[in-house]
């Protein structure tokens, strides 16, 4: 059966606002100090960078697309695993590997602590997750 694109996209962009509202607040206020700090442990111009509205722009695309990639990996997958929320923790895990991995480089090559990392990854992967299950609730190929 094919993949319903709209659905993918509504899905998504659902995914994408439920995960950014979680990491806004997470991230945002929660951890807005100890954030703060590893920013500003990478030099002036970086922290300047990272605080600037491009990179708040950034951000909200960046996160509307990790939801439609999320939906898009939970459709793809639902035809072999079924509906439900077993296959958007499937999906999410699939994209928190790859997030990971690239998050993985970033620290190995000193940008981030290894403490930081596992911060982000516990942090990412409970966004992710329920971010893919409101994705796989919004999704239907009809």
């Amino acid at each position: 059966m094919a993949i319903n694109t709209q659905k993918v996209i509504v899905g998504g962009v659902a995914a994408g606002v439920v995960i950014g509202a979680i990491d806004f607040v997470v991230n945002g206020i929660i951890l807005a100090e100890q954030n703060q700090a590893a920013i500003d442990a990478l030099g002036p111009d970086i922290a300047a960078n990272a605080e600037g509205g491009a990179a708040i722009a950034f951000n909200v695309v960046s996160l509307l697309l990790l939801g439609i990639l999320v939906a898009w990996t939970y459709a793809s997958m639902r035809p072999r695993y079924g509906v439900g929320s077993k296959t958007a923790t499937m999906a999410a895990i699939q994209i928190w590997c790859l997030v990971m991995l690239i998050s993985a480089g970033l620290t190995f090559i000193g940008l981030f602590t290894w403490g930081f990392f596992a911060l982000g990854s516990v942090i990412t992967a409970g966004e992710l997750l329920i971010g893919a299950n409101v994705a796989g609730y919004l999704y239907s190929e009809d």
